[in-house]
C-alpha cells in the first residue's frame, strides 16, 4: 500500500514590527488589532503595543487593518501592498475626547455615583426583555465611577446615539440623552442632577370604575429601569423614588413571563406611549382605567361532521402579527373552549386588537386557523365542519417510499398546513382532513426533486390515495 503524501504550501506573508504609541511618543501597552483581506473573514487579536505583526502578501489583495486601544480613537488602514509599509511600522493613536460631566446632588455634592453609557437601539426598533420595553440596549457600553468631586470621564471609541444614566444609593437615577455622539469630538459639560425622585400613587379600576385587586403592574420608561409592583386588595398602588419624566403604567398577566431578549420592529411613525408624568419632589395621583375586556365579541357555530376526532376545542389568542408588527406593548392573551357539534361558542374580546383562531382535535391533521383583524370585530365565524379520513396505500413493489408528507388546505380565511410522518409500513394516516382541495407535496429520501399532487376530498367517509414517486 503506497504512502499518502500531502504537500503543504507556505502562505506568503509580510512581517513588520508594529509600534503603537500616543501623541507624546509614549508606548501603548495593550492594543487590539483586526486584520482582514478583501472578501474574506478577519482575525482579531489583543497584543502588546510593540510586537511582530504578520500581514498577508500583496497577492492576497488589499488588506484592512484596524488598531484600537482603551482611551484612544480607532485608526483604520487600507493597505494595498503590505511590503510597502516601513520597518518598524509606527502608529500614533490620538486620545479620545470622551464624555465629560458632573453629577450634582442637592446638599451632598460628593456622593459617589456610577455613570453608565447605553447605546440606543435603531429608531425603527425597540428592545424587549420580559415586561420591559426600552429604546436603549440592555448592557452598558461603558461604565465608570465618578470622582470624589462628582466629575466623570467616560471614553467610548464609536459614534452613535447614547443615553447616560447616573445611579447612587438614596437617589433616583438621573438621565441625559446623547442623540448624536461623535467619538472624534467628544462631549463635555454634561450635568446629571440627582434627587429623590417623585411618587406615583393611585388605584387600578375596571371599565365600570370598580377597583381591581392584586393586579400585576409595571411602570415603564424609554430608558430608565422597569419598576414592578402588585396592587393591593383594594386596587391601590404606590411607586416611590421614581425618576422625573414621562412613564407608561400598565397591567400584565404576570411579571417577566413573555418575550425574553428580543428586538421588535415598529412602524416608522411609532412613538413611545406615555400615560403618566412624574415630577421630582411631588406626589402624582393617577388612576389606571382598564379597557372593557368584553367590549366586543367573537362568535361562531359549528355543526361538527367529524365525529371520528375526539376532544374538539377552539382556541382564541391575540394575533402574533399585533405583537411583532408594530405594537411592542401588546400582551399575549388566550382562551380555550370546548367545541360541541350543533352549538354556538362565544368569546368576549377587546376592541382594537387582532386575534387568531385555531380549531384543534385529536386525530385532526394539524390545526385549522384563521386571523381576525380588529376591523372585523365583532366577528361571526363559520368554521369548517365537514371532514373525511385520509390514508394512503402501500407503495408498489420496488417503488421508493415517501418519508415525509406536507399537506396544505385553504378555504376562504381558514387554512391548514401540516407535516405528516409515515407509518412503519410506509403508509400515511388515517388522519382527519377538511373537505376540499388538498395540496400534497413530498420528497423521496435521497432525491433532489420535490413532487406534488392535488386531490379533492369530497363526500364519503374516507379518502384513499396512492402516493409514490412519479405518480
Amino acid at each position: 500500500m503506497g504512502a499518502l503524501v500531502i504537500q503543504l504550501e507556505a502562505v506568503p506573508h509580510v512581517v513588520r514590527t508594529l509600534q503603537v504609541q500616543g501623541t507624546q511618543g509614549q508606548p501603548i501597552e495593550s492594543v487590539v488589532i483586526d486584520v482582514s483581506v478583501e472578501g474574506g473573514e478577519g482575525s482579531m487579536e489583543e497584543r502588546s503595543g510593540s510586537a511582530e505583526l504578520s500581514l498577508p502578501d500583496p497577492s492576497w489583495g488589499p488588506t484592512s487593518i484596524t488598531v484600537q486601544a482603551q482611551g484612544h480613537l480607532i485608526r483604520e488602514f487600507e493597505v494595498a501592498d503590505a511590503g510597502s509599509l516601513p520597518e518598524p511600522w509606527v502608529i500614533e493613536l490620538q486620545p479620545a475626547p470622551g464624555i465629560r460631566g458632573t453629577v450634582v446632588t442637592p446638599g451632598k455634592p460628593r456622593v459617589r455615583a456610577e455613570v453608565s453609557l447605553l447605546r440606543q437601539v435603531k429608531p425603527e426598533r425597540v428592545s424587549r426583555k420580559g415586561n420591559a420595553i426600552s429604546r436603549a440596549g440592555e448592557s452598558p457600553a461603558e461604565k465608570e465611577d465618578c470622582a470624589k468631586d462628582g466629575t466623570f470621564f467616560v471614553n467610548h471609541p464609536h459614534d452613535g446615539a447614547f443615553v447616560m444614566i447616573a445611579s447612587a444609593r438614596g437617589f433616583a437615577d438621573a438621565l441625559a440623552v446623547l442623540p448624536d455622539y461623535k467619538a472624534g469630538e467628544g462631549q463635555a459639560g454634561i450635568v446629571l442632577e440627582m434627587n429623590g425622585g417623585g411618587e406615583l400613587q393611585g388605584t387600578v379600576l375596571d371599565s365600570l370604575g370598580q377597583p381591581v385587586p392584586r393586579a400585576f403592574l409595571v411602570l415603564n420608561h424609554e430608558f430608565h429601569k422597569l419598576r414592578r409592583k402588585r396592587a393591593g386588595k383594594d386596587g391601590s398602588f404606590r411607586f416611590s423614588g421614581v425618576p422625573e419624566g414621562d412613564w407608561i403604567l400598565r397591567t400584565v398577566e404576570d411579571f417577566d413571563s413573555e418575550f425574553f431578549g428580543s428586538t421588535i420592529q415598529v412602524t416608522e411613525d411609532w412613538k413611545f406611549p406615555m400615560n403618566c408624568q412624574v415630577v421630582a419632589g411631588e406626589v402624582t395621583r393617577f388612576d389606571l382605567h382598564l379597557p372593557d375586556p368584553n367590549g366586543s365579541a367573537v362568535r361562531g357555530f359549528w355543526s361538527g361532521e367529524g365525529e371520528e376526532a375526539m376532544g374538539w376545542t377552539v382556541l382564541l389568542s391575540t394575533s402574533y402579527g399585533g405583537i411583532f408588527g408594530g405594537d411592542p406593548f401588546a400582551t399575549r392573551w388566550s382562551e380555550e373552549q370546548p367545541l360541541v357539534a350543533g352549538r354556538e361558542f362565544e368569546f368576549g374580546v377587546q376592541r382594537g386588537r387582532d386575534y387568531y383562531v385555531q380549531l384543534k382535535a385529536e386525530g385532526l391533521a394539524g390545526m385549522l386557523s384563521r386571523e381576525i383583524l380588529a376591523s372585523e370585530l365583532p366577528a361571526q365565524l363559520d368554521p369548517p365542519s365537514r371532514f373525511v379520513t385520509l390514508r394512503t396505500t402501500l407503495p408498489r413493489d420496488g417503488a421508493p417510499r415517501v418519508s415525509d408528507l406536507t399537506l396544505e388546505w385553504n378555504e376562504g380565511p381558514w387554512a391548514l398546513r401540516t407535516y405528516l410522518t409515515a407509518n412503519e409500513d410506509g403508509t400515511f394516516g388515517p388522519t382527519l382532513v377538511p373537505v376540499g382541495s388538498l395540496n400534497l407535496t413530498w420528497q423521496v429520501p435521497g432525491a433532489d426533486q420535490v413532487e406534488g399532487r392535488t386531490v379533492e376530498a369530497a363526500g364519503g367517509r374516507e379518502l384513499v390515495i396512492e402516493l409514490q414517486s412519479g405518480v
